[in-house]
């Protein structure tokens, strides 16, 4: 738990320029609700979380799973582990208030990775391979990686 606590505070670093504070109190009550959730539904352990916050791909299936889980809670997957434009999109949706410019190319990335990605057969492999165009997308747009999981 205290490992998933760091992951939460990389995260608030992610978002602690670019939005206000109520704005950010909001992300990571719910990154943290998610992701308590998440950890224990899917088994994942410190070191899954350290790679995470060491900005790695998980090298093990409950890591991967832990970041398919996510995608999952935010609609990004649907419930068969398939990726989910429709869903995507509206997981963002709170950021187009925040801050219209980083919407904007949040949603470019996610179109982006979606038609790349497709479906990789497994919701956890589909889940990396999302997170790592997301990563590759996101740097290539001035986005703080973290944003894009």
């Amino acid at each position: 738990m205290k490992y998933f606590i760091v992951f939460v505070a990389a995260c608030v670093v992610a978002v602690n320029a670019a939005f206000d504070e109520e704005f950010k109190a909001k992300v990571i009550k719910k990154v943290e609700e998610v992701g308590t959730a998440c950890a224990a539904q899917e088994n994942a352990n410190g070191d899954d979380i350290a790679e995470l916050m060491a900005k790695k791909a998980p090298t093990r299936k409950e890591g991967k799973c832990l970041v398919a889980c996510f995608h999952e809670k935010f609609g990004v997957q649907d419930k068969d582990g398939k990726l989910s434009l429709d869903g995507a999109i509206a997981s963002i949706e709170p950021f187009k208030a925040a801050n219209e410019e980083i919407y904007g190319k949040m949603k470019q990335v996610i179109e982006k990775c979606i038609a790349e990605v497709g479906d990789a057969g497994d919701r956890c492999e589909t889940a990396i391979k999302f997170a790592g165009c997301g990563k590759r997308e996101g740097e290539a747009l001035g986005l703080n990686e973290s944003l894009i999981m």
